[in-house]
């Protein structure tokens, strides 16, 4: 009687929870109240990482809690088995608390024999309680079921689960209400917190307070002195065996309960990566009760710390540097410290070995001739590299702002309060404009507290710091959740009716032009903005091998009809009769027979436009602990926004990056920014410093630098070319730097230096197949480039049919051991994941390199053993495109290396190291703002210099010279010598277009001066024009052709008379040059001003062009501006 009581309790409880049919029944239930019941520990991890928590719960009083901090085990708990008939359905579901990384509820059904037939995976994002549901139909041959409350093999995760519960039907989510969580205690990011030094091991003598680890120490552990970090001692640890462990622990220290504790010492690897820093507390027994690890990067002197809160119970601390049981290694360690409270060991100076760089030859496939680049086909079909100068800020037709000429709309100073969201947003909100002037917001320097909501900039706003050293402006989130401390957020652009099929058979890569059918023609004009749909297909998905493909998990993701969107966002430049001219090409073939694309008009104003961030720091609260993922994801994300300028922006700590351009961001320069020292797990979905995901295009990113992320310059799912990374820094990267997803296009990598012996980091534009838990990642790019690359391994891969991806140059060889290994792991790497629909194995062609090039794969590659002429081929189209001649690049950047970023040094002399482009005539470093010329080594194409500074902050950059010509600038760092962090007018982020400008001879307008003249709105979109328009005896006149355009008229020019004629609907006028007469439909008209030459351009008078054109002309004084009102064709 009393299970049937207890039965109807649960069923009572049960139907309180979820929405469930009559015949449905429960088959499992667990709270957890009482330990583990019937589960059992999945992988030998689970006993020491899963435990049981009271006070954090969603019902009654305990949850488990799963604590996974290892990269290649998962940790949790496996259900008992459940039986099921094959064709039921199941449910499962679970309560899950995500505080950092992903843990997961995973479904398996297995036949008789126990082979898994089915498993599928349910997660929540980190920060509160969520309810999850998973519902599976048995598959033929299923047997049994079970289900995982864990972690994932390949990454991290640390949280909650409670109140699980298995059924026979369908289960709907619930709201959950009163849950009980964790108390988070808020530390501030290491530099801002003080602390204690309790106790010191300088090794000089022996072990001194330390002893051996085991009895197999005995014999692995020495006293060392042939090398040292500082003094004459050190402790040299030989773990040379995989079945047992060497190495040395530090005496029990006492600890205090909630207090936060660093352990910290140096170490350098002699040669593999085995022996890591192990921080332990336990309880009043000595009983373990918490253990986190770290391991060094490279095989220099590095700094290892750990930060950790003694949590509830922990007595004792003792800091363990032992050897892992899986890997051998010899390693040397040095100076270890414990200290109270948060604390950050200065880095080491490193040493590299610098590239084996080769003199440069002419490219093929866009050769350079005379000062021309010739495109050239690459197949039989006539397809073509196409033109990917159009990334960036307004498309390249306005240099960005000189800052010092806009206006600043407003200054203000830190509220000195611990929240300054509010009084930010409010000033941004009072300066909002969309009529194409952007004035500065200036932020005083100082610290400025961001809470979650974050800060959201507007049109028309440049947030303009006072320096991004540490002692300038600095924007803290100081939250400990998950979000993006600036975002700049409009709304998706509208589809308009106007629809037409692109009827060509086969639109060749590289073509600007696409044809419709004559009856669609006339619903569209010059001018028009429109999106280019390729929607995937069946038959599309077969023909590219994506169909079939088999994940990690054994689970189906093939490419589906619908699953793979390309949408490319062009201008219509011209129509002639059923022909429609792109401003610019395509980045891939299109192929009716498999795909019928179509155009779509669309209206974007909407978004944000006209703003951005500059001169300024964004740094997150962490809790001190570098794997902390409870803590701000972005410095700044940018979505259905255009033409946006993020320059000269220093952001740390964040657990993704810098720079995100997501869904709808069109028309975004990121120049010369760093991303410094991520804080999260080294795993999936974290670090990522400067990212283009979905819907994304028209992105540069150009002169910046990034430090121990992993996937530094990426694109993430369907990015839309042109994305450009460019004349940029990725130091000590944990992987590759590549197109991350599915089926990104016309993304181009530009001279990206990966850089540090040890660095993982490489550049792949690869097949990813076995990656994907709903649709594989397959094919990761296509139409896709890697233009003079430097990094020990590029991996390209071709896509079948006509798609290509190019290896085209590499900057300079990796020919040491370490570049030479690090690339055959990298082989290894990825030769598991190459998978398609028809194979899961790769072929000896997929992978084809050899021993004198860092270029590997089966795609288009030409000149793989030497760099090309032009050395930066985004560079030479804009100088092409904008002064004739693609001579008129500038040079790319010299390499920094040291010092560091944000280097705190207790000497004042100091050395400053880098790497130049061979053949290279000066490398100057500008150490506030001053000239200094480095000695150049030219045996090894390295740079160096020494100098004597005084005490306090300094910012440096570096240029080289290359034929006379200065190149462009690295971005800027920072660093102290003797003195806490300051600012001054030398440590200013804020140049001249001479200093920061791609090309020479660069004739094009900055911005600034469009915001400060008169601008012409047509229809809400601003009138880009080379010849700015001006007033002339009180009219507004602006170049011909561009008014034209605008306007959607065509465009006759009779050169004998120098006569202009355009018909829109139907009307037509002519005008002619210097004459006050012109004609609307055969009638004189006499004007105030005649049309003029101006700076090579035909000058006509805006107001009589619109109003004879049939459109609605209105002038704001106040603003300077000409708005202009479009009328249908229909009405004209």
């Amino acid at each position: 009687m009393k299970k049937i009581i207890s039965i109807l309790v649960i069923l009572s409880v049960f139907l309180s929870f979820f929405c469930v049919k009559a015949e449905e029944e429960i088959i499992f239930s667990s709270s957890f109240e009482n330990g583990r019941e019937k589960w059992e520990d999945r992988g030998k991890y689970s006993p020491e990482y899963v435990t049981f928590k009271k006070g954090v719960y969603t019902d009654g009083e305990t949850s488990i809690r799963v604590n996974d901090i290892k990269d290649s085990a998962s940790v949790g708990l496996i259900s008992p088995v459940f039986l099921v008939k094959e064709g039921e359905t199941y449910s499962a579901s679970v309560d899950i608390l995500v505080i950092s990384g992903t843990l997961k509820m995973f479904f398996a059904y297995y036949d008789k024999n126990d082979k898994q037939l089915l498993n599928k995976s349910a997660s929540a994002k980190a920060g509160e309680w969520k309810n999850i549901v998973t519902t599976q139909k048995a598959p033929e041959g299923a047997a049994y079921a079970q289900i995982m409350l864990s972690s994932d093999s390949k990454t991290f995760g640390d949280g909650y689960f409670d109140n699980f519960y298995f059924a026979k039907g369908t289960l709907v989510p619930r709201e959950i209400e009163n849950a009980a969580y964790p108390e988070i205690k808020k530390a501030q990011s290491s530099e801002f917190q003080k602390t204690e030094l309790l106790y010191s091991e300088d090794f000089e003598n022996g072990l001194g307070s330390y002893t051996l680890y085991s009895s197999a120490s005995e014999k692995l552990v020495s006293h060392y002195t042939t090398e040292t970090y500082e003094g004459n001692g050190a402790i040299r640890i030989d773990d040379d065996s995989d079945t047992y462990t060497a190495g040395i622990k530090s005496p029990f220290y006492e600890v205090e309960e909630g207090m936060k504790y660093t352990a910290s010492f140096y170490i350098k690897n002699l040669s593999g990566n085995s022996v890591k820093l192990y921080f332990k507390f336990f309880d009043e027994n000595k009983k373990q009760i918490l253990a986190k690890s770290i391991g060094p990067k490279g095989n220099e002197w590095y700094p290892l710390s750990l930060t950790l809160e003694a949590v509830e119970g922990a007595k004792y601390a003792q800091i363990q540097i032992v050897g892992i049981v899986k890997d051998i290694g010899v390693a040397v360690v040095d100076k270890a410290q414990f200290h109270k409270g948060t604390y950050t060991p200065a880095k080491t100076q490193l040493t590299y070995t610098p590239p084996i760089q080769k003199i440069a030859v002419p490219a093929n496939i866009i050769a350079p001739e005379g000062d021309k680049l010739v495109y050239k086909s690459y197949n039989e079909k006539g397809d073509k590299l196409t033109d990917f100068s159009y990334a960036g800020f307004f498309a390249g037709d306005y240099l960005p702002p000189e800052s010092e000429s806009l206006s600043i709309v407003e200054t203000i100073s830190p509220t000195g309060t611990k929240d300054d969201t509010a009084h930010i947003q409010a000033a941004i909100d009072r300066h909002e404009r969309k009529d194409g002037k952007m004035g500065i917001l200036k932020l005083k320097a100082g610290r400025y507290y961001i809470n979650t909501e974050g800060i959201k900039i507007k049109s028309g706003v440049l947030l303009s710091g006072e320096g991004q050293g540490p002692g300038g402006t600095v924007l803290y989130p100081f939250a400990d959740k998950q979000y993006t401390a600036v975002r700049i957020e409009g709304k998706q652009y509208t589809e308009l009716l106007s629809t037409a099929l692109i009827s060509d058979e086969y639109v060749k890569a590289g073509s600007d032009k696409i044809h419709i059918d004559e009856s669609r023609i006339n619903h569209f004009k010059v001018g028009d903005r429109i999106v280019i749909k390729h929607t995937s297909t069946d038959e599309w998905a077969k023909a590219i091998k994506m169909v079939g493909t088999i994940n990690v998990y054994d689970d189906v993701t093939t490419w589906t009809a619908g699953s793979v969107q390309m949408n490319a966002e062009r201008r219509i430049k011209a129509i002639n009769g059923n022909e429609i001219t792109l401003d610019f090409g395509l980045f891939v073939p299109y192929m009716k027979e498999l795909v019928p694309s179509y155009i779509v008009k669309i209206l974007d104003n909407e978004k944000v436009e006209n703003a951005g961030v500059e001169n300024l720091r964004l740094e997150s609260y962490f809790n001190g602990d570098k794997n902390d993922e409870a803590h701000a994801v972005s410095a700044i994300s940018v979505s259905y926004a255009k033409n946006i300028i993020i320059r000269d922006v220093t952001s740390k700590y964040f657990y993704f990056g810098l720079a995100k351009m997501a869904n709808g961001a069109k028309n975004v320069t990121v120049q010369n920014c760093s991303c410094l020292e991520p804080v999260s797990k080294v795993a999936g979905e974290r670090r990522y410093s400067f990212v283009a995901s979905t819907g994304s295009q028209q992105i540069l990113v150009t002169g910046c630098y990034s430090y121990d992320a992993r996937h530094d310059y990426a694109t993430s799912g369907q990015a839309s070319g042109p994305v450009v990374f460019s004349d940029s820094v990725a130091e000590m990267a944990n992987t590759s730097s590549e197109t991350h997803g599915t089926w990104s296009t016309g993304i181009l990598y530009d001279n990206i230096y990966h850089i540090g012996n040890s660095s993982k980091g490489f550049t792949a534009i690869a097949n990813r197949g076995i990656y994907g838990t709903v649709r594989s990642q397959g094919w990761t790019g296509a139409g896709c480039v890697v233009w003079n690359g430097l990094s020990s391994t590029q991996i390209l891969h071709k896509p079948p049919l006509t798609y290509e991806n190019f290896a085209v140059g590499i900057w300079g060889l990796y020919a040491d051991d370490d570049g030479m290994a690090q690339k055959e792991r990298n082989i290894t790497s990825f030769e598991k994941i190459y998978r398609t629909g028809e194979s899961t194995e790769h072929t000896e062609e997929n992978f084809a390199t050899d021993e004198n090039t860092s270029i590997v794969g089966d795609s288009y590659k030409e000149n793989i053993y030497t760099p090309v002429e032009p050395r930066s081929l985004f560079k030479a189209q804009l100088a092409q495109r904008y002064t004739g001649s693609f001579k008129n690049a500038k040079p790319n950047a010299p390499i920094l290396i040291n010092p560091f970023p944000d280097g705190f040094f207790d000497k004042n002399e100091l050395t400053f190291e880098g790497i130049y482009q061979m053949g290279a005539d000066k490398v100057t470093l500008y150490i506030d703002d001053i000239p200094y010329e480095a000695k150049l080594n030219e045996a090894d194409n390295t740079f160096s210099l020494t100098l004597t500074l005084k005490d306090g902050t300094h910012k440096l950059y570096a240029t080289q010279t290359i034929d006379n010509l200065e190149s462009c600038k690295t971005a800027d760092r920072f660093f102290s010598i003797n003195k806490p962090w300051e600012n001054g007018a030398h440590l200013q982020s804020i140049y001249k277009n001479d200093k920061t400008g791609l090309l020479l001879n660069d004739s094009r307008v900055t911005y600034d001066r469009v915001s400060n003249g008169i601008r012409v709105l047509v229809d809400d979109y601003l009138l880009v024009t080379d010849v700015l328009p001006f007033n002339d005896g009180g009219r507004v006149l602006v170049p011909l052709r561009s008014i034209f355009e605008s306007l959607g008229a065509a465009l006759l020019w009779d050169d004998a008379t120098k006569t202009a004629t355009a018909i829109r609907g139907v009307n037509e006028i002519k005008i002619t040059l210097n004459s006050t007469t012109a004609y609307k439909n055969g009638e004189a008209v006499m004007l105030d001003i005649p049309a003029k030459i101006i700076d090579g351009r035909f000058v006509v008078p805006v107001r009589f062009i619109s109003e004879a054109l049939g459109c609605k002309v209105e002038w704001k004084d106040s603003t300077q501006t000409v708005i202009i009102a479009l009328q249908s064709n229909a009405s004209i």
